[in-house]
């Protein structure tokens, strides 16, 4: 072998490891810092609640307490990214059927789309069924469509497809897991017609808390979310984009009656 070769081989190895590395201390840091965050978050939703209850609905501070509320449920719903980003939230599997559940959340997202993005959910008939975490699927197929959203301000395509497969296409992440162990793939894939992204962009799209958005539009954790859901359900990532082309996240996922 090129020593050239080997060298890089090296190389790549290293920053493999030392990204191992990191992202456990993360995950450790995420999940313990979560749930101490959302003990905190138990005393002042349960003071706030008193306090709307002692204070006529005429009165500004009524407003004032129940804005409190409202932020309080939104830092739960981040505590719950970090729980989940961090595994250590129960991933309780079941088998179910990925046309079934697309299909339950078809109205969800079209609510959550502005008029001037076109939603189009086509659904292999003979979509096979996968053993996962219905709960997670769910959320990660709502990440998906948040980030696609947000790649077409100015409006465009949103397409979800189901669809199986007897073998793995290359270039799948995570690239250094063991390879997948079935003989057939269900396969859910979420594209846009937005902007897409540049490859330095695309190398860090699943890096937790990173993200393009502006301050305050994003957590930076939907996609790592994503990233963990598929590694958890023993599956792999496509992503394919390249600016002003749009951008394509095909996930495969072993079908529940050939997994080993």
């Amino acid at each position: 072998m090129d020593d050239n070769v080997l060298n890089k081989k090296n190389e790549d190895a290293e920053k493999l490891e030392c990204f191992l590395r990191k992202m456990d201390a993360v995950t450790l840091l995420a999940g313990n810092m979560s749930h101490d965050f959302n003990n905190h978050l138990t005393v002042i939703n349960g003071y706030a609640d008193l306090l709307l209850d002692m204070i006529p609905e005429t009165q500004e501070a009524h407003e004032m307490v129940a804005e409190i509320l409202q932020a309080v449920g939104r830092s739960r719903l981040l505590t719950e990214e970090l729980l989940d980003f961090s595994r250590n939230k129960p991933f309780k599997t079941e088998t179910v059927n990925l046309n079934a559940v697309l299909g339950k959340l078809k109205d969800q997202i079209v609510q959550t789309l502005p008029p001037a993005i076109d939603f189009q959910l086509v659904c292999n008939a003979e979509a096979a069924e996968v053993l996962l975490d219905p709960g997670r699927l769910e959320k990660a197929a709502k990440s998906l469509v948040a980030n696609a959203a947000a790649a077409m301000p100015d409006g465009g395509t949103l397409t979800i497809t189901t669809s199986t497969a007897d073998k793995l296409p290359p270039n799948l992440i995570p690239q250094y897991d063991e390879a997948l162990t079935a003989d057939s793939y269900a396969v859910l894939s979420v594209s846009d017609t937005g902007v897409g992204m540049d490859s330095e962009t695309a190398d860090r799209i699943f890096e937790p808390f990173f993200t393009t958005r502006k301050n305050g539009q994003g957590s930076g954790l939907g996609l790592s979310d994503v990233y963990g859901f598929v590694k958890q359900s023993r599956g792999k990532i496509q992503l394919q984009t390249a600016p002003g082309a749009g951008t394509t996240f095909k996930i495969y996922l072993p079908c529940s009656t050939n997994t080993a």
